[in-house]
């Protein structure tokens, strides 16, 4: 029999697992789970379109527009979904013109790995086995990837400029839409991204990508796409370099 009480780990890109997607509506817990999976898992800043919010932890920066898009509801079903889980004080949530800013209530029931605070409310006694193994899930979790406007983020996205976090957002959009193998890698941070732009150029940057999409099983080899992708454009450069030399080597002799 399971317990009445309890947790597992689930990491965002299940929702971009080929295998799983389906054209099919949410069920209202699959709508849930896309809510609490994708806010925030600190606090940080994000745009909608022009503004700048403020985002805290277990919130989530979204819109009724994109949500309809993710469930495949009406946006009448959204709003009325949006309500009921307000009325059950399992969610907060205020509309604005072009945005909506969703609190999940009690966020860290749901996402404090191994934490008593978080549930003591929901049991009397834990074994000593169970606690050693969630030790061990606590150090994996604090680990997860930040998201804003359900993009992956890294960690110097919340230091960033306001216009480096938008072009730093649609960089993460192309590579859901285009690439979502690499999309589904640890993201690049801001500063490498604008590193590598810088040495190597954009249009030999997005051709890495594209060959890192066309490698079959990309994520049982690598885990970090940045250092993936650094690698790969060095290797390129040396092997480029290297020609170069033979060439001129034959030319002179």
């Amino acid at each position: 029999m399971s317990e009445p009480f309890g947790f597992i780990k689930f990491y965002r890109s299940t929702w971009d697992n080929p295998v799983l997607k389906s054209k099919e509506p949410f069920s209202k817990i699959e709508a849930f789970i896309w809510i609490i999976s994708n806010a925030n898992w600190t606090e940080g800043r994000g745009y909608y379109g022009n503004s700048l919010v403020e985002i805290k932890r277990g919130q989530l920066l979204t819109s009724v527009l994109k949500m309809s898009e993710v469930f495949r509801w009406s946006n009448n079903k959204i709003n009325g979904f949006l309500e009921l889980l307000k009325k059950n004080e399992t969610i907060a949530y205020e509309k604005h013109t072009k945005y909506t800013l969703i609190t999940v209530v009690n966020y860290g029931l749901y996402q404090d790995v191994g934490t008593q605070n978080a549930h003591k409310k929901h049991s009397k006694s834990t074994s000593t086995a169970h606690q050693l193994h969630t030790i061990e899930e606590v150090k994996e979790v604090k680990e997860e990837i930040n998201t804003v406007q359900g993009l992956k983020v890294p960690k110097d996205f919340e230091t960033a400029e306001p216009d480096s976090q938008e072009r730093y957002l649609k960089f993460q959009q192309r590579l859901k839409e285009e690439y979502p193998q690499v999309y589904n890698l640890k993201p690049i941070t801001i500063t490498r991204a604008k590193k590598l732009y810088t040495v190597y150029g954009q249009k030999m940057f997005w051709a890495k990508v594209a060959a890192m999409q066309n490698k079959p099983n990309l994520g049982k080899e690598y885990s970090d796409f940045g250092l993936t992708i650094e690698n790969w454009l060095s290797k390129e450069k040396t092997l480029a370099e290297q020609a170069a030399i033979d060439k001129a080597s034959r030319t002179q002799g």
